[in-house]
């Protein structure tokens, strides 16, 4: 490009070129093509050419149309189309290069994003899976403790002392039934009961054990409908605060 600056400088002037000595046409010749030659490759480049160089361009394109219309009227055979310098077919190669290696990073990119993509969105069709399988697993367990709440077998810690209770006071009243016919015998007192009064106390413990177990099946149920009814209110409100 200096080159070229250089020679189209020193050869912008008004005055006539001085005539070329004999015997050294071949040379001048190749002198003006090669300053052609480095012009339109610094043109191609995008730099911007002063106007000495512009007018120089101008002179040696049309030089080059004079001596390749003289050449085809030599020798028809040639090409008519315009011979393009070797500077000009460079520059086009490295920009075509250039252009190459540009859309193959772009397409490499681009690859690499949707790669990216499906992976995460893989990754985030296993975890809505996982959490299904969570939600369905705390849902049975749910209503499998509602099934047992209602059935009055989901007690408090208080609930099922107070069933264990009542459960042992059952089979002691039992036993002491089977053993003697009678609650609170006195072991050391001879018997003085007559038959009648045996079948009273028989019919007043049984009153008395079935009325304790009426008490014993009411506080089950109310101890399960108090379960039941604070499930059903913690269920609301747990409802209440998702919506």
């Amino acid at each position: 490009a200096a080159a070229a600056a250089a020679a189209a400088d020193g050869g912008g002037g008004d005055a006539p070129a001085s005539p070329a000595p004999a015997g050294d046409t071949g040379d001048t010749e190749g002198i003006w093509e090669q300053q052609l030659e480095e012009l339109e490759a610094l043109q191609a480049s995008g730099e911007k050419l002063n106007d000495t160089q512009k007018n120089k361009l101008k002179k040696l394109k049309k030089k080059k149309k004079e001596k390749e219309a003289k050449g085809d009227g030599d020798a028809p055979g040639k090409s008519k189309g315009p011979k393009v310098s070797a500077a000009v077919l460079k520059m086009q190669e490295e920009l075509r290069l250039r252009e190459e290696a540009a859309a193959a990073a772009a397409a490499e990119e681009e690859a690499r994003l949707a790669k990216e993509k499906a992976e995460e969105e893989a990754a985030a069709a296993a975890e809505a899976e996982a959490e299904a399988k969570r939600a369905a697993k705390r849902e049975k367990e749910r209503l499998k403790k509602e099934k047992l709440r209602a059935e009055g077998k989901l007690l408090t810690a208080k609930q099922k002392a107070e069933k264990a209770k009542m459960e042992a006071m059952r089979e002691q009243l039992l036993q002491r039934a089977d053993s003697s016919g009678a609650l609170d015998v006195d072991a050391g007192a001879p018997p003085k009961r007559t038959l009648i009064d045996d079948r009273k106390k028989k019919k007043e413990m049984l009153e008395r054990k079935k009325a304790q177990e009426e008490e014993r099946r009411a506080a089950e149920e109310a101890a399960a409908k108090a379960a039941a009814d604070a499930a059903a209110k913690a269920a609301k409100e747990a409802a209440a605060k998702a919506a």
